[in-house]
C-alpha cells in the first residue's frame, strides 16, 4: 500500500507530466500548421499555445475561495500558536504542522490574542495542484518573562496546500515588521457645531439614551421606516451628549435631511466610555427624527499624515489634537 508521501509524490509528478505533455502537443501542432500559414500564422498560433499553458497553470492556482481562506488562515493562526507554545522537550507538538529544520525554543514564549494580519491569494507552486501561501500572524506578547506589557508581534509563515485541502508548513515562522503602515487624518465634512438645545439635538440625545441606555420610549426619536431597537442589556448607566457636529441641511425626496456627527460619553461602574455617531436626520411633521447610524462619517478632502506622538512628564505618549472652533449654530425648528 503506498505511503501518504508516494500518493502525493506521485500526485504532482502527473500533473506535472500533463502538463509538458500539453506544451508539447501545442508546439508541435504550432509548427505543423505554420508550414500550411506561414510566419504571420506560426505567431498567433505560438501565442495561443503559450496562453493555453498558461491558462492551464492559472487553473491549477486560481483564485482563493472564501473555504481555501479560512482553511488556511485557521491553519496558520493554529500553527503559530502551537510554535510558540512548543519547546525542545515538546518538539512533537509541532508534528502536526512541520518536520523540517530547526530547533525550537528552551522555554515557551507567552503569547495572546492571535489574529490574521495578511492572508493574499495563493501562488503556483514548482508543479500542478501545489498552492504557495505566505500568511502574517500576530500575536500579543510580552517583551520579556516577568514583564508587564504587550506588544503586537507579526509572524510571517509559508504553507503548501496540496489539492485544496492538504496543508503543511514549510519553514518556521518568522518575525516580520508589522505589515501596514501609518496612514493619513483625513479631515470630516461637518461644517457647523449646532447648540445643545437645538431640537436635532434633543432627538439625538432621546435616541441614544434609548438605544444604549435603557431611555426612553425610542419611538418618539426615530422615523418609521428606521427599525432600530434598544439594546438589551443596555451597555452603559447613562449617556451624555458632548457635541454635535453637522453639514447644512439638504432636501431628499420630498423632505429634509442632514447629516450629523454626535460625540458622546458613555457611563458605566467606574468609567466612561467617548464615541461618536454618524447619523442622518430627516424633518417629518415639523419634527426632527433620527433616519439612522450611518456607515460612514462625510468626509472631506484634507488629508494630512498624522503628528508625531509626544511624551508628557509621566512618559505617556499621546499626540497632539487641534480643537475645531466654528460658531455655534441653532438649527431651530423647520
Amino acid at each position: 500500500m503506498p505511503t501518504v508521501t508516494d500518493t502525493t509524490d506521485r500526485r504532482l509528478l502527473r500533473a506535472a507530466t500533463r502538463r509538458q505533455h500539453a506544451m508539447k502537443y501545442a508546439i508541435v501542432a504550432t509548427v505543423a500548421l505554420a508550414a500550411i500559414g506561414g510566419v504571420g500564422q506560426l505567431w498567433s498560433l505560438a501565442s495561443a499555445a503559450v496562453g493555453m499553458v498558461g491558462r492551464q497553470s492559472e487553473h491549477n492556482v486560481s483564485a482563493a475561495s472564501a473555504d481555501d481562506t479560512a482553511r488556511v488562515g485557521d491553519f496558520a493562526i493554529d500553527w503559530v500558536k502551537t510554535y510558540l507554545s512548543a519547546t525542545k522537550d515538546s518538539a512533537n507538538k509541532i508534528a502536526a504542522f512541520y518536520t523540517g529544520e530547526g530547533s525550537l525554543s528552551d522555554t515557551p514564549i507567552e503569547a495572546t490574542d492571535a489574529q490574521l494580519a495578511s492572508l493574499p491569494d495563493p501562488h503556483p507552486g514548482p508543479v500542478g495542484g501545489l498552492q504557495q501561501w505566505s500568511v502574517v500572524v500576530s500575536v500579543a506578547q510580552r517583551d520579556s518573562a516577568d514583564s508587564l506589557q504587550r506588544r503586537r508581534v507579526y509572524y510571517q509563515v509559508t504553507i503548501v496546500v496540496v489539492d485544496g485541502t492538504r496543508l503543511r508548513a514549510t519553514t518556521l515562522p518568522a518575525v516580520v515588521p508589522p505589515v501596514w503602515e501609518t496612514g493619513v487624518d483625513v479631515s470630516l465634512d461637518y461644517q457647523t457645531v449646532v447648540a445643545k438645545d437645538d431640537p436635532a439635538v434633543v432627538a439625538i440625545t432621546g435616541f441614544l439614551r434609548a438605544l444604549l441606555a435603557g431611555g426612553p420610549d425610542m419611538s418618539r426619536y426615530i422615523t418609521q421606516s428606521y427599525k432600530a431597537q434598544p439594546l438589551t442589556p443596555p451597555p452603559f448607566q447613562s449617556i451624555t451628549v458632548t457635541s454635535v457636529h453637522s453639514q447644512a441641511p439638504a432636501p431628499a425626496a420630498g423632505s429634509t435631511q442632514v447629516r450629523m456627527l454626535a460625540a458622546i460619553q458613555g457611563t458605566r461602574a467606574f468609567s466612561t466610555v467617548p464615541m461618536q455617531y454618524p447619523l442622518r436626520l430627516v424633518v417629518t411633521d415639523g419634527r426632527w427624527e433620527v433616519a439612522g447610524i450611518e456607515l460612514f462619517p462625510a468626509l472631506g478632502t484634507k488629508a494630512t499624515d498624522p503628528p508625531a506622538p509626544t511624551n508628557d512628564a509621566a512618559g505617556n505618549s499621546s499626540a497632539p489634537t487641534s480643537a475645531a472652533t466654528p460658531t455655534d449654530s441653532v438649527f431651530g425648528k423647520p
